[in-house]
């Protein structure tokens, strides 16, 4: 899945495949690939430090690695995504910064 070149890099981890869960939906949201790694390892918790068994997120594309992080870091702290608010190019209708696609309409945020 990865080139040669790039070498893989966890995002995020966290105690429940739940809490992964929602930070992949967020990154996906942006056009954000990742992998999901160690779902199934809860089953066998006991046999391994509790940590090592937590469900993980991998970037498919490490040159996403600043946008990925700044939105973890946002998810993390409650807050919305960070950047500037757009206008949808479909509609025109106004569009937060944490939406990337029109509320509207359903068109994509522009790149």
């Amino acid at each position: 899945m990865f080139n040669d070149r790039e070498q893989p890099l966890r995002v995020y981890s966290a105690e429940t495949l739940t809490q992964v869960a929602l930070v992949r939906n967020v990154l996906a949201a942006a056009g954000i690939e990742t992998e999901l790694r160690n779902e199934h390892l809860g089953s066998i918790a006991g046999e391994l430090p509790p940590i090592s068994a937590w469900p993980e997120l991998w970037l498919i594309n490490v040159a996403d690695v600043t946008k990925a992080t700044q939105l973890v870091a946002d998810y993390i702290a409650g807050g919305t995504p960070s950047g500037p608010a757009w206008r949808c190019e479909h509609c025109g209708s106004d569009n937060e910064a944490q939406f990337h696609l029109c509320w509207n309409c359903g068109a994509s945020a522009p790149a």
